[in-house]
């Protein structure tokens, strides 16, 4: 972001606190409970979630703390907010390259990295993906150890039509067109439907692009070897 060019990360953390203060003051709970969690005070959070626990919440962050809550407790609840407010690794997974040529791709760019957990991927110390070498040519995607051993498990065979109808921001997809006769991939939206297609066009080897609701599906499942979700 630009904040991060211009202000060191104890910086940031301070206006974030303020803007709590300021979206707490005039009753606006979501937006203060944002700002706490980018702050790192995750002890203040919980304490927005108590005492606004009826308001208006997005139901994506405050619901999933209301569980937390309910099931393990503050001290349980604040180990887990303190790990999720943490920033994760970054894994490359190899697309167009093979996984020896990321691995001489990454290790020319003079950046540290490592195996990923379960062997699946490399994990880089950088935060310029773009800039490494081979992103361009669709080398690699940035997609997690799980959903690459995830895929693995599924046992997907090389002979099979595969829609993914959830596909933004395109790792799963790229990775099986790689892998299998043919992927179809859609979302629901149109500006996530513009991530899709950047992603395939860079990195993926045969895929079919549309925009549906996967609940009204325009494809007849019984045509898929495989539908993901």
């Amino acid at each position: 972001s630009q904040l991060a060019k211009t202000l060191s990360t104890a910086q940031i953390k301070i206006l974030h606190a303020r803007a709590c203060d300021w979206f707490l003051a005039r009753g606006m709970a979501d937006d203060a409970f944002d700002h706490a969690l980018q702050a790192g005070d995750v002890e203040r959070a919980i304490h927005i979630v108590e005492v606004y626990r009826y308001a208006e919440f997005d139901a994506d962050q405050v619901h999933i703390v209301e569980r937390w809550l309910d099931r393990f407790g503050i001290e349980n609840t604040h180990a887990l907010l303190a790990h999720n407010n943490t920033r994760a690794p970054l894994t490359l997974q190899a697309a167009r390259a093979t996984v020896d040529e990321l691995w001489q791709l990454v290790a020319s760019a003079g950046v540290g990295f490592s195996e990923a957990p379960l062997g699946k991927g490399l994990t880089v110390q950088a935060s310029q993906i773009p800039s490494l070498p081979g992103f361009d040519e669709g080398a690699f995607i940035v997609q997690d150890a799980a959903q690459a051993w995830l895929l693995e498990s599924v046992g997907i065979s090389e002979d099979a039509l595969v829609w993914d109808c959830c596909a933004a921001p395109g790792g799963k997809a790229v990775i099986l067109s790689h892998q299998v006769r043919h992927v179809f991939a859609s979302d629901v939206r149109p500006d996530r439907l513009r991530v899709l297609r950047d992603t395939v066009t860079r990195a993926a080897s045969d895929v079919s692009l549309f925009l549906a609701d996967a609940r009204t599906p325009p494809l007849q499942r019984s045509r898929m070897d495989v539908v993901l979700i």
